[in-house]
């Protein structure tokens, strides 16, 4: 599942079109590849990840495609954990996009909370790209992955599908829009896989984003910011 808008075509009897319309028409084919918004695949997600050691001052950002044919998205027993991941990013983008927050020493304030915020996020994806190695690996998915594996885990997500718990609550805002997809979609339960280490995760990055906007930012509002705006529940372990 993706957030994407189909191309639009333009649909006419083949009757009606000469021979060079014909010809035109077969050249302009739907493409295979589309652009994910959510969901990306690891690869594109690890060549994000890697880019925040190049450009600390760049707001994250998943240049992700993927073919309509063969997508390569998140398993989805642990499909709502990408979620949770969207959530927290779009939660602090605010600090590279938003030029209305006001910072103590200005410029050189703003490069440090950029600079600290990234390696937060950083972090917050390690443990994330340990989370689905780890799920991969215990429902036997790297690599050649045999037929017995794929049903095994087909009928593991399925007997956990009554778990899925949708937050019907509403709050204005992407962060809270991605928060609530997590809640549409299968994730592990406390204590199972790695679950354990992206609830640290979770609390270390709500810990850091706190402590660097009440030493760089000015204004008092943007710590209620934290506390109104956090999209996800802080985890207690």
């Amino acid at each position: 599942m993706a957030d994407f808008i189909m191309p639009r075509t333009n649909c006419q009897d083949s009757d009606v079109l000469s021979s060079d319309k014909k010809a035109k028409t077969r050249d302009k084919l739907p493409r295979s590849y589309i652009n994910m918004t959510t969901l990306w695949c690891l690869r594109c997600f690890r060549c994000a990840v890697h880019q925040l050691n190049d450009e600390p001052f760049e707001a994250f950002y998943v240049a992700c495609t993927t073919n309509v044919l063969r997508p390569q998205t998140c398993d989805r027993g642990i499909r709502g954990h990408v979620f949770e991941l969207m959530a927290l990013i779009k939660f602090v983008e605010k600090y590279w996009t938003d030029d209305s927050v006001e910072y103590k020493n200005g410029e050189e304030s703003h490069e440090k909370v950029t600079a600290e915020l990234s390696t937060a996020i950083k972090g917050l994806c390690t443990a994330f790209d340990d989370l689905v190695e780890t799920h991969r690996k215990d429902h036997m998915l790297t690599g050649n992955v045999s037929d017995e594996a794929n049903a095994g885990y087909f009928a593991w997500c399925k007997a956990r599908q009554h778990m899925v718990r949708p937050n019907t609550h509403y709050n204005e805002g992407l962060h809270f829009k991605y928060a609530r997809r997590a809640t549409e979609h299968l994730r592990l339960r406390m204590g199972e896989e790695a679950s354990i280490s992206w609830a640290v995760a979770i609390c270390a990055f709500y810990l850091v984003v706190t402590a660097t906007v009440r030493m760089y930012v000015t204004s008092g509002s943007d710590v209620d910011y934290i506390d109104d705006q956090f999209p996800l529940e802080i985890p207690e372990l």
